[in-house]
């Protein structure tokens, strides 16, 4: 919709069509004077100038000009009213007079122009001057009405007569109005064109400007020199030859059509012919009255505002708008979003209208407006939101196509993809934990990270660049605080998943839900590192002696000590806590490698710690921190040996010194 009315029915355009023609009518009434000049000049500031600056005032909703404008409308009728107030009485006093019906029709006899033409050689040849008019379409009353009225049948001897040196009528010009001498001793105006040289004379000067402002034939006799010219439409033509003067003549008043003793025309030739004459006008008398249609049509109307929240969403959904709210539902397999200022899509952005309509219509409005719309399935890309598009409501109801509807600013840009749904796979590499907040001593166990389901519907844009489980990305999951103390506890979280900005800039959008199963244990920390002799035994009972048949290590072993949520994250207490657990195992643990079972080779052997009892880094920490680590026992260390293994080899046989025996 825009702020102009649509001329798709009869009665539009039939009110359009009379206003044109009042207007023209006023146009030809008001050229029966010498204010055609201004009329023209007032109808090319009107249609050139106020009708555009008024048009696009509206296409851009220029509210203050467009007052601007009214106030002018109320006065412009007085203002044409005095500016051709004589013109206007002469026109009214004329009114029933046969004249102003057959103006537009009137023709002139060719025995007429036979009689000029004969007259205009006769006088030429005596050097006789003479300025004779012929009227057509435009009307001469102004100049007939100034002049000596004749009203006599157009002879020869009546035209020499009139241009006769001592007649006191041969000062001036004639007006040949159909077949008679309407008047004569007529003063014409002066041309002001520069271009005519100097040795052009008055009467031919006067010629031309009659030429200029009406459609007039004028025939011109040179005084000085006997030559006739003939002046049309601004432009002169001299020396005209006398022996072809009359077809001249005849050609230049429209040709054959002035002859009465011809056939008389039908009445399509008739109409046709009125339709071909004077376009300009007719142009300028229609564009006016579509004007004057617009501006009444919209004198009717007034104009309210609304800011309206605009909504995108998938069709399936299938709500109404409510009120205060523009609606966009899209099909399944297209999605869209509106182009914000920032250039951004997002999924809901604001909008202003502005409405028009009857004020009748604004009134059940009652401030309150909606709009839905339903996009169709295909085509992609970036386009405008057209008002026609949208289905308005409110909460009372009327008739829609009484309303006008345009955006304030702006169209609101959508942009629209093609979508497709796949089901997808989640993995822990998609979700990022954030343990900030966790406190320390703890950590994720990955090892039991899941998800319920497993597997979600992704709704995704078609043709984005790499694989959609790279473009899907969820919001980081917050864990919340652990307590040290509660260690022994294996708390598990089920986090919602949800898509991140990037994800849903990108156009992806889930399908269903799904929650990330988190198990939250104790963190392993360092304690320090320990050396131990390494022993060699054998754990089977049957093969006590095994040990025996292996070399011994010939080095010490290096371990790692390691410990899950002991630690308080006090430096003083968790530093004597260290302390004493190095000391202990240093004193009290033992490290061997089993050689039961195994063949007497070169082997490698896993190197294996026996932890020694609590009691032995109890005693050696406060009472406190005793009695909270008592009730764990050993099960809050790990113990990792470097480099992870002891490479032994069998015994080597002693050798022994036999004597040779002493022969006999």
């Amino acid at each position: 919709m825009d702020a102009l009315p649509a001329l798709d029915t009869f009665d539009a355009l039939l009110q359009v069509l009379l206003m044109s023609a009042g207007v023209y009518l006023l146009l030809g009434f008001l050229r029966t004077t010498r204010g055609t000049g201004i009329v023209r000049g007032l109808g090319i500031g009107l249609l050139g100038g106020g009708l555009t600056l008024w048009l696009v005032s509206q296409m851009l909703q220029l509210n203050e000009v467009l007052r601007v404008f009214d106030a002018i409308a109320q006065v412009a009728v007085i203002v044409l009213v005095i500016l051709f107030h004589p013109e206007l009485r002469r026109g009214i006093s004329r009114l029933g007079e046969h004249e102003l019906l057959g103006r537009f029709l009137r023709n002139v006899q060719a025995a007429s122009v036979e009689e000029v033409a004969l007259s205009a050689i006769s006088m030429a040849k005596d050097r006789v001057g003479a300025l004779i008019v012929f009227e057509r379409r435009t009307p001469l009353e102004s100049f007939v009405e100034r002049s000596v009225p004749i009203g006599a049948q157009v002879t020869r001897h009546l035209i020499e007569t009139i241009f006769h040196p001592g007649n006191r009528l041969h000062d001036g010009a004639i007006i040949v109005r159909g077949n008679r001498v309407e008047a004569a001793s007529c003063i014409l105006p002066l041309t002001e064109n520069r271009e005519l040289g100097k040795t052009v004379g008055t009467r031919h000067r006067a010629a031309l400007g009659l030429s200029e402002e009406t459609d007039a034939v004028i025939l011109v006799v040179s005084e000085e020199t006997g030559s006739i010219s003939i002046c049309k439409e601004g432009r002169m033509e001299r020396r005209v030859p006398r022996d072809a003067l009359e077809g001249i003549l005849l050609d230049s008043l429209g040709g054959s059509t002035l002859d009465n003793d011809k056939a008389e025309r039908s009445r399509a030739s008739i109409v046709w012919g009125w339709i071909k004459s004077n376009p300009a006008e007719k142009l300028m008398a229609l564009a006016l009255g579509l004007g004057l249609y617009v501006g009444a049509w919209r004198a009717g109307r007034s104009v309210l505002e609304f800011t309206l929240d605009l909504q995108v969403q998938t069709a399936r959904e299938g709500r109404m708008a409510a009120l205060g709210e523009l609606l966009v539902l899209t099909p399944e397999e297209i999605s869209a979003s509106v182009l914000t200022g920032s250039g951004q899509p997002s999924g809901q952005s604001s909008v202003r209208v502005i409405v028009r309509a009857p004020r009748e219509i604004l009134g059940s409005l009652r401030g309150s407006l909606a709009g839905r719309v339903e996009l169709k399935p295909g085509g992609t890309g970036e386009r405008d939101l057209s008002p026609d598009e949208v289905r308005w409501s409110a909460a009372r109801a009327f008739d829609p196509e009484e309303l006008d509807v345009s955006w304030k600013g702006a169209a609101p840009r959508l942009v629209l993809r093609e979508y497709t749904t796949t089901s997808v796979i989640l993995t822990p590499q998609m979700v990022q934990l954030d343990s900030s907040q966790l406190g320390t001593g703890w950590s994720v166990d990955s090892t039991s990270l899941s998800f319920l389901p497993s597997e979600i519907l992704v709704r995704a844009p078609l043709g984005a660049e790499g694989p959609l489980e790279e473009r899907l990305q969820f919001e980081p999951i917050l864990l919340p605080e652990r307590r040290n103390e509660e260690w022994t506890d294996r708390p598990r979280w089920n986090a919602a998943l949800k898509l991140s900005d990037i994800s849903r800039d990108d156009g992806i959008e889930l399908l269903g839900q799904s929650n990330m199963l988190i198990e939250v244990v104790p963190a392993m920390e360092s304690v320090g590192h320990v050396l131990l002799d390494v022993a060699v035994v054998s754990l089977d009972p049957t093969k006590p002696d095994d040990p025996d048949l292996w070399e011994a290590p010939n080095k010490k072993v290096r371990i790692e000590v390691r410990a899950r949520g002991i630690f308080t994250g006090s430096d003083e207490e968790d530093g004597g806590l260290r302390l004493a657990l190095l000391e202990a195992i240093r004193e009290s643990a033992h490290a061997f490698v089993n050689v039961s079972g195994h063949k007497l080779e070169a082997t490698e052997f896993p190197v294996k710690i026996q932890l020694p009892m609590p009691d032995a880094w109890l005693v050696r920490v406060p009472a406190e921190t005793s009695e909270r680590l008592r009730p764990l026992g050993t099960s809050f260390l790990d113990i990792v040996v470097e480099p992870g293994g002891l490479t032994l080899g069998p015994k080597s046989e002693p050798k022994t010194n036999e004597s040779p025996g002493n022969g006999g």
